[in-house]
């Protein structure tokens, strides 16, 4: 399956122009509108991007500034956004997020956003704090580029 296809897209009325635009923007443009539906998600989100691990209890602890949530809920959170974007984006304690918080020990660990995925990810937090979206987006996207072919020795 081509990594195209795993990503949930929203449906446009232009399918064949959709597909045309770059992987990158798409997954961007659609976590834009996914996190701005839910204010907890996003704040988990932001936390997240600083690329440090983070336990649960900090992450409710964000997220319950927007609404009443607790550590079930913020799994399913996580879960619920990488769902949409079709990648495993979090990790704990080095492994990829479990599909449901089973034990005591998955409480207590550390979380954070896998290192392929944090340039696009900042890029999306970045975006949506920024009035001038349309001209952020353009400069963050370019800057995720330019690092990503820089670190495939495209330069």
């Amino acid at each position: 399956m081509e990594e195209d296809e795993l990503i949930n897209v929203d449906n446009h009325d232009n399918v064949g122009a959709q597909h045309s635009r770059p992987f990158t923007v798409r997954m961007l443009e659609s976590m834009q509108s996914f996190l701005d539906a839910d204010r907890a998600r996003l704040s988990i989100v932001k936390l997240l991007t600083d690329g440090e691990w983070h336990d649960l209890t900090s992450l409710v602890r964000v997220a319950r500034k927007y609404r009443p949530i607790g550590q079930v809920g913020v799994g399913m959170a996580m879960n619920q956004i990488q769902s949409f974007v079709g990648f495993k984006i979090f990790e704990t304690d080095g492994q990829p997020v479990p599909e449901t918080i089973t034990s005591a020990t998955q409480l207590d660990s550390a979380w954070r956003i896998r290192d392929e995925f944090m340039g696009i990810i900042r890029a999306v937090v970045s975006t949506m704090d920024s009035s001038d979206q349309e001209s952020k987006l353009t400069s963050t996207l370019e800057r995720v580029q330019l690092q990503n072919a820089n670190r495939s020795g495209g330069f």
